[in-house]
């Protein structure tokens, strides 16, 4: 199956919601409420790019059907969301008073994932449906862990969020984007990298900056490759570390074709021998990550 047709659990964008007809929109006025947890919350699955079919495969939406009329929180989610597609893959047909319910029935049971998508449909994507309410989704789910509604709110702070929902507020960004990158989050770490190399809302610290991006490379959610034009500056200019143009050839390698003009112009200070070992760190480094970059000198060697 092709990338495209996959259904993102956590990035799904409910557009569709947009253009909702008047019983979707009846639904959320008349359960237009927080509703709160019966039990604790879990975070069941919190990899930005996990999809259906990473839990269930090929199978049938009448599979999770089956399991969400079985009691199963999270296959109520999961269902919740396909009521929000038009995906014709699934074969189901968009309902958004179906799927609201069942988003809410998943969050009463726990399912902490709830939180972000129940947040996406009660925000209309900047509207004002119901501010408040998308806004309490939204800081409950990340106040629990859930990468995607930290993140969503360390960028709005940050003033490059979707919705605006909040001033700018580079501390409290700050402190999201500390949170969602302890948990692994790539973006986030690229993000925390930015603001202390800037100075944005603290007192610049390349030391602090680097430390961050060199995080990222071994962080457990996003695109490791966001953070490797970074690292490769950082060891070029010597910003909160030595200068290191061994490393910071390797890392634009790291990049394919991205990186072929900034190798260009730190060959022209290299020896020969510096250029094949990086060259090799690079294809180590391929292989240390399970990551192949066929453009890169370095593929030969992972």
């Amino acid at each position: 199956m092709s990338i495209l047709g996959k259904v993102v659990l956590i990035v799904f964008v409910f557009m569709t919601f947009l253009g909702c007809e008047k019983d979707g929109g009846d639904a959320l006025n008349d359960s237009s409420s927080f509703v709160e947890m019966e039990v604790p919350g879990k975070v069941y699955n919190n990899d930005p790019r996990a999809t259906v079919e990473d839990v269930y495969g090929d199978s049938l939406v009448s599979k999770i059907e089956s399991d969400a009329d079985n009691g199963d929180a999270y296959a109520a989610m999961l269902l919740g969301m396909l009521y929000f597609s038009e995906n014709s893959r699934y074969e189901i047909s968009p309902d958004h008073e179906k799927g609201l319910s069942l988003l809410k029935k998943a969050w009463r049971l726990g399912v902490v994932d709830a939180g972000y998508p129940l947040f996406q449909v009660y925000s209309k994507w900047g509207g004002e449906e119901n501010r408040e309410v998308a806004i309490e989704y939204l800081e409950s789910s990340a106040g629990m862990g859930y990468i995607k509604s930290q993140s969503a709110l360390a960028e709005d702070y940050f003033g490059r969020g979707s919705w605006d929902f909040f001033p700018t507020n580079y501390g409290l960004a700050r402190e999201w984007y500390e949170r969602s990158a302890s948990l692994g989050d790539v973006e986030s770490g690229v993000a925390l990298a930015l603001i202390y190399h800037e100075g944005l809302g603290v007192q610049k610290n390349d030391d602090v900056a680097f430390s961050w991006i060199s995080r990222v490379e071994n962080m457990r959610y996003g695109n490791v490759s966001l953070g490797l034009s970074g690292l490769a500056k950082m060891h070029e200019e010597g910003f909160g570390t030595d200068v290191d143009l061994v490393q910071a050839y390797k890392y634009y390698d790291l990049r394919g074709t991205a990186g072929t003009p900034d190798k260009q112009r730190l060959s022209d200070q290299m020896s020969p021998e510096q250029i094949d070992q990086a060259v090799r760190l690079s294809g180590e480094w391929q292989r240390e990550h399970g990551i192949s970059m066929p453009n890169s000198q370095g593929y030969r060697y992972r």
